[in-house]
């Protein structure tokens, strides 16, 4: 008996951890997501604001990655970081398609991240 005890403990303090990553992850990265969008739009229409939130987005990235990083592959986070050092000086030497580029490669790696934290029987396991 003391040992199902223990063994339903554990399954439900791996079941709350397994949630609130995935939840944790999910609203992370649609921030930083948005931001990134935010950063896009901004760069058509007005280089210096996207200079600008680029460099926000690369301040708000560093508040969330030791959270992201606990629940997400070390590599994403990385590539991550690196992307997004590199959107203020593409926005300042007006490389374009480097500039998107790098947005694009930061949201399909953030929902790479989404999707690896989707709770799943594989995850749970």
């Amino acid at each position: 008996m003391k040992r199902l005890i223990a063994a339903a403990a554990l399954t439900a303090i791996i079941l709350i951890s397994c949630i609130s990553g995935s939840m944790l992850v999910g609203k992370n990265s649609e921030y930083i997501n948005s931001l990134v969008t935010d950063c896009e739009n901004s760069y058509k229409q007005n280089r210096n604001e996207a200079v600008q939130l680029s460099e926000k987005l690369e301040k708000e990235w560093q508040s969330k990655e030791t959270l992201m990083t606990a629940y997400s592959n070390r590599g994403y986070i990385e590539d991550i970081k690196i992307s997004i050092a590199k959107l203020a000086p593409y926005a300042e030497s007006d490389k374009e398609n480097d500039f998107l580029s790098e947005c694009k490669t930061i949201k399909i790696i953030l929902s790479q991240i989404k999707n690896d934290q989707a709770i799943s029987l594989q995850s749970f396991l």
